[in-house]
């Protein structure tokens, strides 16, 4: 069985996969490795709230560390 793609089709995947790609440019990539019983826990807290576990170490990291936007709005924390 052969089954072949539409140009419209096959433009669609390629405009999808450059887009990926753009994407995936403008990214960092950080991995921690927690042990199973805390990695556990840490889905279980992103579960109870609602959240991706991503969304949740992010949201986590960004109240202890800020934005990144402290400068442009001439805000900042004391870290005492």
């Amino acid at each position: 069985m052969e089954y072949r793609l539409d140009c419209s089709t096959w433009y669609a995947i390629c405009l999808s996969r450059s887009a990926a790609i753009a994407y995936n440019r403008r990214q960092d990539a950080i991995t921690i490795r927690p042990s199973k019983d805390e990695g556990a826990r840490i889905r279980q807290a992103a579960a109870d709230v609602g959240m991706s576990v991503q969304a949740y170490i992010l949201d986590t990291l960004r109240a202890r560390i800020g934005t990144g936007d402290e400068e442009a709005t001439g805000q900042t924390e004391s870290c005492e």
